[in-house]
């Protein structure tokens, strides 16, 4: 291309189609992968076109070369910045398996199931309203009578009964997913 010539459409398609073989397998050099060349290439005379005023007709092609090294370069920064970080994903994830790995070698099964009861059970109760949960715990915990209960807390014994079933269709629906294992369980005699 002469001095002379500006970088006119004409011009630019004749310097795309003289160099783009040779500037992609350069590319590929650099960055290892067929498609990855093409694009950087394709971006470059992008990046030649939108700065063709600015550019002196006789030194076009260097100044080519030098765009599509620095994407290469830049590709490869990043393509080991994103492979830094992957692996320090994967490291973290091995850590974390690790973890729970040796955690559930460590504990019986039956255990770790009924932690996690036990605080689905506790989270729920702690929903409930205050007459209902005080239901429950003088039933359960302190094992009083729907009438004793009805007396200490001043309400009718049909009122206790209806805080105790509204109680247990709220814990057996938290619980519905470990409902089967507590039947299975305390069908074999195993117990939480």
């Amino acid at each position: 291309m002469a001095a002379q010539e500006s970088l006119n459409h004409k011009v630019f398609e004749l310097l795309f189609n003289q160099n783009r073989e040779m500037l992609e397998r350069l590319a590929y050099f650099y960055v290892g992968s067929a498609e990855e060349a093409k694009d950087i290439v394709s971006q470059s005379f992008l990046t030649l076109w939108e700065r063709r005023d600015e550019i002196v007709a006789d030194r076009v092609l260097p100044y080519l070369f030098t765009i599509v090294k620095n994407a290469c370069l830049d590709y490869r920064r990043k393509e080991t910045l994103h492979r830094q970080v992957h692996e320090q994903i994967l490291r973290q994830e091995r850590s974390m398996m690790d973890i729970y790995t040796s955690t559930i070698e460590s504990r019986d099964p039956i255990a770790l199931f009924t932690d996690e009861i036990l605080s689905i059970y506790k989270e729920t109760l702690l929903t409930l309203p205050q007459e209902q949960r005080e239901t429950w715990l003088r039933s359960r915990i302190d094992g009083l009578t729907y009438k004793e209960i009805a007396e200490a807390l001043g309400v009718s014994y049909k009122r206790v009964d209806k805080n105790m079933q509204q109680v247990v269709k709220k814990l057996r629906a938290a619980l519905s997913e470990y409902l089967s294992l507590i039947v299975f369980l305390s069908t074999y005699g195993l117990s939480l």
